[in-house]
């Protein structure tokens, strides 16, 4: 659900059954805001995250708090949901996991472009073979890391999307 606080900012809150740990809570750890702008202020950027386990999750956000503190970050369980908040809000980089039940990265990473999308996409996989690295090419990732990555990785992506 969208909430709107007394201040007029946005908060997004996603409820969902979470695969692991506490039900109903959701795997989901959310922005204080989207990036919306307000009042002429400078649109923040928005780093959208996805992945079906929520450790991941809460970890990756915690990295990219200290990476890219400037952005904003959405955590998402899944892509269908990721797809949803892409045709919603302002989204500047995606950070996607491979591996995930009902829609993989290269499925998410394909319907992103479908609906013309351009902004970066980083694939993350425990899991990197040649065929994993071509196809995530042919549908339009632009950086591949594969698990576990250094910080230092990381900082030099965001410095490539001019994120950080």
């Amino acid at each position: 659900t969208l909430r709107g606080s007394d201040t007029g900012c946005s908060a997004l809150h996603i409820r969902t059954r979470q695969r692991c740990g506490t039900p109903g809570l959701g795997s989901v750890v959310l922005c204080d805001t989207i990036g919306i702008e307000q009042g002429g202020a400078a649109m923040r950027k928005t780093i959208l995250l996805v992945d079906d386990e929520a450790i991941v999750l809460k970890l990756m956000q915690r990295v990219m708090s200290d990476i890219a503190p400037q952005c904003d970050l959405i955590a998402v369980p899944d892509g269908a949901t990721a797809l949803a908040l892409l045709e919603q809000y302002p989204i500047h980089l995606i950070i996607t996991d491979q591996r995930m039940p009902d829609m993989d990265g290269i499925s998410l990473c394909k319907a992103i472009r479908e609906r013309n999308v351009t902004e970066p996409i980083v694939m993350i996989t425990a899991w990197a073979n040649e065929q994993l690295m071509q196809n995530a090419e042919m549908v339009g990732v632009d950086f591949f890391l594969t698990k576990p990555f250094t910080y230092e990785q990381m900082i030099g992506i965001m410095k490539a999307t001019s994120i950080a």
